[in-house]
């Protein structure tokens, strides 16, 4: 799915009251609350085996009143995930699922588009 069409998809989800994996991530409630966690260590289950990630930018994206877009770019030694969505794990904000998007060095990218 590109990214445009999940971006619009998950804006009108929400609008009809559902939550899509960025809108329903609980524990991340705006861009800056993720930009104090630069540098920390993210847990990504593939299979039940959790591959260390470390989250190493909060790059802000196209935001108006009442509508945030931002991503979080992470780097992990030696880890092998393909794009898709897993299970994350973080000692400040806990359990929450993300799409991680696999990028060249690397390097993988969670974009979110916040309402409210």
């Amino acid at each position: 799915m590109k990214r445009r069409y999940f971006l619009t998809a998950g804006a009108a989800l929400a609008g009809a009251g559902l939550a899509p994996w960025a809108l329903a991530a609980g524990p991340v409630r705006n861009q800056a609350a993720v930009e104090a966690l630069v540098g920390q260590s993210f847990l990504a289950y593939e299979n039940q085996r959790g591959v260390a990630l470390e989250l190493v930018a909060v790059n802000a994206g196209r935001s108006s009143p009442g509508h945030q877009q931002f991503s979080l770019t992470f780097r992990g030694a030696g880890a092998t995930l393909k794009s898709g969505t897993y299970p994350m794990e973080n000692g400040m904000l806990g359990k929450l699922d993300m799409y991680l998007e696999a990028r060249e060095g690397g390097t993988w990218r969670a974009d979110f588009s916040l309402l409210g």
